[in-house]
Protein backbone atom coordinates (compact mmCIF):
# COMPACT_ATOMS: atom_id res chain seq x y z
CA UNK A 1 0.00 0.00 0.00
CA UNK A 2 1.17 3.79 -0.85
CA UNK A 3 1.12 6.68 0.72
CA UNK A 4 -1.67 7.77 -1.89
CA UNK A 5 -3.84 4.59 -0.94
CA UNK A 6 -3.22 4.93 2.73
CA UNK A 7 -4.61 8.82 2.53
CA UNK A 8 -7.62 7.76 0.82
CA UNK A 9 -8.53 5.18 3.20
CA UNK A 10 -8.45 7.63 5.81
CA UNK A 11 -10.61 10.07 3.97
CA UNK A 12 -12.89 7.17 3.83
CA UNK A 13 -12.90 5.99 7.00
CA UNK A 14 -13.50 9.56 8.26
CA UNK A 15 -17.17 9.70 6.61
CA UNK A 16 -17.82 6.64 9.04
CA UNK A 17 -20.07 6.84 12.15
CA UNK A 18 -17.57 4.53 14.00
CA UNK A 19 -14.21 7.34 13.18
CA UNK A 20 -17.08 10.17 14.40
CA UNK A 21 -17.98 8.09 17.64
CA UNK A 22 -14.33 7.61 18.34
CA UNK A 23 -12.99 11.31 17.30
CA UNK A 24 -15.67 12.76 19.59
CA UNK A 25 -14.49 10.27 22.86
CA UNK A 26 -11.00 11.48 21.93
CA UNK A 27 -11.93 14.88 22.41
CA UNK A 28 -13.85 14.52 25.07
CA UNK A 29 -11.41 12.59 27.32
CA UNK A 30 -8.77 15.41 26.06
CA UNK A 31 -11.13 18.11 27.17
CA UNK A 32 -11.09 16.23 30.71
CA UNK A 33 -7.46 16.16 30.91
CA UNK A 34 -7.16 20.05 30.15
CA UNK A 35 -9.50 20.66 33.08
CA UNK A 36 -7.97 18.21 35.37
CA UNK A 37 -3.97 19.84 34.26
CA UNK A 38 -5.36 23.67 34.49
CA UNK A 39 -7.40 22.77 37.63
CA UNK A 40 -4.67 20.71 39.09
CA UNK A 41 -7.18 18.01 39.96
CA UNK A 42 -5.64 14.36 40.31
CA UNK A 43 -7.12 11.35 39.36
CA UNK A 44 -7.37 10.51 43.14
CA UNK A 45 -9.70 13.94 42.98
CA UNK A 46 -11.81 12.89 40.10
CA UNK A 47 -12.34 9.55 41.41
CA UNK A 48 -13.60 11.13 44.92
CA UNK A 49 -15.85 13.40 43.45
CA UNK A 50 -17.14 10.68 41.01
CA UNK A 51 -17.43 7.93 43.75
CA UNK A 52 -14.94 5.62 41.31
CA UNK A 53 -11.75 4.51 42.05
CA UNK A 54 -8.60 5.80 40.88
CA UNK A 55 -8.43 2.44 38.65
CA UNK A 56 -11.69 3.50 37.23
CA UNK A 57 -10.81 6.81 36.69
CA UNK A 58 -7.12 5.66 34.50
CA UNK A 59 -8.83 3.37 32.34
CA UNK A 60 -11.41 6.04 31.34
CA UNK A 61 -8.57 8.34 30.65
CA UNK A 62 -6.86 5.78 28.68
CA UNK A 63 -9.91 5.35 26.78
CA UNK A 64 -10.65 1.54 27.60
CA UNK A 65 -13.98 2.44 28.88
CA UNK A 66 -17.21 3.38 26.90
CA UNK A 67 -18.56 6.55 28.24
CA UNK A 68 -22.48 6.72 28.46
CA UNK A 69 -24.10 10.07 28.37
CA UNK A 70 -25.10 10.11 32.17
CA UNK A 71 -21.23 9.70 32.94
CA UNK A 72 -19.50 12.27 30.53
CA UNK A 73 -22.76 14.54 32.17
CA UNK A 74 -21.39 13.63 35.75
CA UNK A 75 -17.92 14.06 35.16
CA UNK A 76 -17.95 17.61 33.69
CA UNK A 77 -20.29 18.07 36.28
CA UNK A 78 -17.49 17.18 38.97
CA UNK A 79 -15.54 20.29 36.91
CA UNK A 80 -18.74 22.47 37.60
CA UNK A 81 -19.33 22.39 33.92
CA UNK A 82 -22.90 21.84 32.23
CA UNK A 83 -22.83 19.41 29.56
CA UNK A 84 -24.60 20.09 26.11
CA UNK A 85 -24.72 18.63 22.73
CA UNK A 86 -24.30 20.23 19.18
CA UNK A 87 -25.09 18.35 15.94
CA UNK A 88 -24.48 19.24 12.50
CA UNK A 89 -25.85 18.18 9.13
CA UNK A 90 -23.21 16.31 8.08
CA UNK A 91 -21.82 17.22 4.11
CA UNK A 92 -20.40 13.93 2.12
CA UNK A 93 -21.09 12.41 -0.60
CA UNK A 94 -22.97 9.64 0.73
CA UNK A 95 -25.32 11.80 3.01
CA UNK A 96 -28.60 10.14 3.31
CA UNK A 97 -31.06 12.16 3.85
CA UNK A 98 -34.50 10.31 3.00
CA UNK A 99 -37.03 10.41 5.38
Amino acid sequence: MNIVDLVQRFREAQTTPEYQFEKIMVDLTEQICEIMQTRGISKDDLACKLGKSRAWVTSMLRGDRRLTLKTITDIFWAFGYKTTIKVEVRYDEEQDVSD
